[in-house]
């Protein structure tokens, strides 16, 4: 079973109710909550000689579009995962982009890179030293996953 099957399975349907069909560089992408409270799981392939900055961008503005995310009235939080075969080299030190203000239609809440030899390097953001939006239970089924 591949990683992005795994994570499925683990958080959908128990943690997200909803899958969305989405195109594009998307692996996965599941929903939970509705209108005011949303909150997004979604799954892309790390691209190992692309700047982290860049790609953590690129995902939000897919997830923007696929959830028809509007700042101040449809924002979704979002937890981004990125897949990968082995550790990236180009990581070593780098802190993963969060967002530190909820000003975005997207607010990245939590950055994840998982690789199949149980590799896993993840940031999340706390906003007043408190972690919200089930910041460790994700972290700790995406652990699990990737061992």
């Amino acid at each position: 079973m591949n990683l992005i099957t795994s994570i499925k399975n683990v958080f959908h349907p128990k943690l997200y109710s909803e899958s969305l069909e989405v195109d594009g560089t998307f692996k996965l992408c599941l929903v939970k909550g509705k209108y005011i409270s949303r909150h997004v799981l979604a799954v892309f392939e790390l691209i190992d000689d692309q700047d982290i900055s860049l790609q953590v961008e690129n995902a939000r503005s897919l997830i923007k579009k696929a959830t028809n995310a509007i700042w101040f009235f449809r924002e979704v939080g979002v937890y981004i995962v990125f897949t990968c075969k082995t550790a990236p080299s180009n990581l070593d030190g780098v802190e993963l982009p969060v967002d530190q203000a909820g000003v975005n239609a997207v607010i990245i809440q939590g950055v994840h890179i998982i690789g199949d030899s149980g590799y896993h390097k993840f940031n999340h953001t706390n906003w007043f030293g408190i972690a919200v939006g089930g910041t460790h239970e994700i972290a700790n089924k995406l652990e699990a996953i990737s061992t």
